[in-house]
């Protein structure tokens, strides 16, 4: 449902309606933006926003890992460009498919500290911020 015969531009994926799942966002030359808007089910997902101290607030930079069982994701957060007019927001975001639980989630900040969560629940958006030492 998402091919057409336009000019594309630009081509983002990101969680517009706090669902969770990501949605398509394409910037047509010859035409109007189109939207394509996730309607996946109930599969699970991790959405984790990041946070520490100026002047790297999002901790662009941090990588993400994300294990469930003998399978491991990985993620790195960006800021910028990321396609051709396209920078989206310093977020991850993990499917889970069938899992109802995250074993272990470890945040690598910039800095080389690290953060360990165990058994969190899935589908659900975190905000996590750097321990202050």
């Amino acid at each position: 449902g998402v091919d057409d015969a336009g000019v594309g531009r630009g081509f983002a994926t990101l969680v517009l309606n706090d669902d969770g799942w990501l949605d398509l966002v394409k910037r047509d030359l010859e035409g109007p933006d189109t939207i394509h808007q996730s309607m996946c089910g109930d599969e699970g997902w991790l959405r984790i926003r990041l946070h520490q101290a100026a002047p790297n607030t999002f901790a662009v930079g941090a990588r993400v890992e994300v294990r469930v069982g003998d399978d491991t994701q990985q993620r790195t957060v960006v800021a910028g460009g990321t396609s051709y007019g396209y920078g989206g927001p310093p977020e991850v975001h993990f499917g889970l498919g069938k899992t109802d639980v995250v074993d272990a989630l470890v945040v690598y900040w910039p800095q080389g500290t690290r953060t360990d969560f165990t058994d969190l629940e899935a589908r659900q958006s975190l905000d996590i911020h750097l321990p202050e030492t």
